[in-house]
């Protein structure tokens, strides 16, 4: 069943396509409520299907306990075969983003059965292009068989209007072949690509199609064409809205933004975009933790300053100190050296001696938005 029966998974799935990842779930959630899983089963699964994939691009997949949940009590009390189909590869995608690739494997060989037996051809591609992933990120990478599976999936795209897949299909082709150093392949692929997400409206890819540009010219030896594509791939992102495709793509390029020159400081802070880079670490992930973002921010921008206990419970936390805040600061001290330190073990950021912690006043620290600059 199509989701443009369904004006809510409709508008969640515009949103979602355009990025809008938060928004989208919003959307899926409200419209999960008037949804009959026994009535409209299909709907029912394609909705809690999409909010997974918000989830994970959010980082947020912690909360797709419940999900999953669902989706088992739900596998406990429906046999139709075309159910079955979409059930599975909707459960092998959450097994997928937990790295289990025999469970994934497994439900895909179910989903595949029952797809082929059920003529289900929207969940036969979706569960190949999961098969993909997995031989793709197996330790053997296994990419024959990959190939095989998008082969299939190229077959199936042109009986059926599957855009999605079929874009999503042509990145990881292209990531393939820059891989076995197929080049030219993977730049026709890359730009056939690049034309239908313009053409169809699919904001979000954009930026992983000119990220695997750059790894293409990276792989070619040519470093400047590299740079300008992951220069372009960053730009189309925000960090904030979508943290996974952000964390991906600035770890891989080593770099926050396209001012390379500033690699020579110990740290580049964007005060905008809530972000941190270390010289060697790259783009540090806060992964959502505000409070330690802030821990950081407080030494960034006063290296050389001692904070007692007393002034970071008030600075921080906002309350008043007490000694049983010791713990929470010496746990908050060791989980932000476990980010900010390339040896967490062997401190040279993060210091502290007899009147507190402090940053270390000889490093050299750029703050990208407001040009404090501090030497």
């Amino acid at each position: 069943m199509s989701s443009y029966q369904n004006p809510s998974i409709r508008i969640a799935n515009l949103q979602y396509q355009k990025g809008d990842f938060l928004e989208a779930f919003q959307t899926l959630q409200t419209a999960e409520i008037e949804l009959d899983p026994q009535a409209t089963p299909e709907l029912w699964l394609q909705c809690l299907r999409i909010q997974l994939q918000c989830l994970s691009e959010l980082e947020k997949f912690g909360s797709a306990t419940a999900i999953y949940a669902k989706l088992s009590d739900f596998a406990k009390t429906n046999q139709d075969l075309g159910i079955q189909a979409h059930l599975y590869h909707v459960l092998a995608f959450y097994h997928l983003q937990l790295r289990e690739l025999d469970q994934t494997s497994s439900l895909l060989t179910l989903s595949i059965q029952a797809a082929t037996s059920a003529q289900q051809i929207e969940s036969l591609a979706r569960s190949l292009m999961l098969e993909v992933y997995v031989n793709a990120l197996s330790s053997e990478q296994k990419w024959d068989q990959a190939l095989r599976s998008l082969d299939k999936l190229e077959l199936i795209n042109r009986q059926a209007n599957l855009t999605e897949i079929e874009i999503v299909g042509g990145l990881m082709r292209a990531h393939i072949a820059t891989e076995m150093a197929e080049h030219e392949t993977a730049a026709t692929t890359l730009w056939a690509t690049y034309e239908k997400a313009q053409t169809h409206g699919y904001q979000i890819l954009i930026p992983s199609i000119l990220f695997q540009l750059g790894r293409l010219y990276k792989n070619r030896g040519q470093k400047n064409q590299s740079q300008i594509f992951f220069d372009l791939s960053l730009r189309g992102i925000d960090p904030n809205k979508h943290p996974r495709q952000y964390r991906l793509i600035a770890n891989e390029a080593q770099l926050h933004s396209s001012k390379t020159s500033k690699l020579q400081y110990d740290f580049v802070v964007s005060t905008q975009e809530g972000t941190v880079q270390e010289r060697h670490l790259g783009v540090i992930d806060f992964k959502n933790q505000h409070l330690l973002l802030d821990l950081a921010l407080l030494f960034l921008r006063n290296p050389g300053q001692r904070y007692s206990k007393e002034q970071l419970i008030a600075t921080v936390w906002k309350q008043n100190y007490e000694p049983n805040h010791d713990n929470l600061i010496y746990v908050s001290i060791k989980r932000l050296r476990s980010l900010i330190e390339p040896d967490s073990e062997a401190p040279r950021y993060l210091l502290r001696d007899r009147r507190g912690y402090y940053f270390d006043a000889n490093l050299t620290i750029s703050f990208e938005h407001n040009q404090e600059t501090s030497v």
